[in-house]
């Protein structure tokens, strides 16, 4: 099932006035993470996507297709290239195929098999210093700021927008400098 409220205007740049959550999880909490600094809550029209985003190889994990898609298409408009995988699985393949390219991963927190954090977890044991988002129309009930685990990594919750995706890498990647 889709996501609800995740595709209207994802591409577009968002309105001046926040919107509330849509769909069955209106009723949770907003993630738990730190407050964000002055300078991730600059209006979109601060953030730019090249050069930080051009020629980064990216790790996208997200079982719904439809989802993926719209990241993928947002990702490569950054400039990005994007490397997909459909499962925990498949992105430990496409990671040891990869190793040494692989900038930044984006995997999605609830997938079958094994989860976005198992999966962080498991890729940070070949390569510790290896960024990663998790995303999920889920809170963040699964992660843990306070923790210091191998796991810690930054969180984006569904439904996003391009903006939000590009504020989300220029946290894990406040310095990036493409692999080559």
């Amino acid at each position: 099932p889709a996501v609800p409220g995740f595709f209207p205007n994802l591409l577009a740049t968002p309105p001046s006035q926040p919107h509330p959550a849509k769909g069955p999880l209106s009723d949770t909490s907003p993630p738990a993470c730190p407050p964000p600094t002055p300078a991730e809550q600059a209006p979109p029209a601060t953030l730019q996507a090249l050069p930080l985003t051009q020629n980064l190889n990216i790790l996208l994990v997200e079982d719904e297709l439809a989802v993926q898609r719209v990241a993928e298409q947002i990702l490569r408009s950054f400039g990005c290239t994007v490397l997909l995988a459909e499962s925990g699985d498949e992105a430990l393949q496409r990671h040891q195929q990869h190793l040494s390219t692989i900038d930044l991963v984006i995997t999605d927190l609830v997938m079958p098999g094994i989860s976005g954090l198992d999966l962080i977890q498991r890729l940070r044991h070949i390569r510790s210093d290896l960024p990663a988002i998790v995303i999920s129309g889920y809170p963040d009930q699964y992660l843990d700021p306070a923790n210091p685990s191998p796991t810690t990594c930054h969180f984006l919750q569904k439904p996003f927008r391009r903006d939000d995706l590009l504020a989300a890498i220029q946290r894990a990647l406040p310095n990036a400098a493409p692999r080559t």
